[in-house]
């Protein structure tokens, strides 16, 4: 349920970009707020910068830093 017409226009948004639909220039207009907001209850993993600078696969990324998969397999 929304107030108004932007908090539709906003809600409608950050739906898109949730489930991949989003654009670069939707993404920037959004307000911080919004953008926790949409990821509020979606599990999140923190990885620490240095991991990253390694450059891991994507599947070791997923395996051995946040265990997203169980397995490389």
């Amino acid at each position: 349920m929304v107030h108004s017409l932007e908090d539709y226009y906003t809600a409608v948004e950050a739906s898109e970009i949730l489930f991949g639909k989003g654009t670069a220039e939707s993404l920037s207009k959004l307000k911080e707020t919004d953008f926790l907001s949409i990821f509020e209850g979606v599990p999140q993993n923190i990885i620490d910068k240095s991991i990253i600078e390694k450059n891991p696969t994507i599947i070791d990324l997923l395996c051995t830093e946040t265990n997203v998969l169980p397995s490389k397999s």
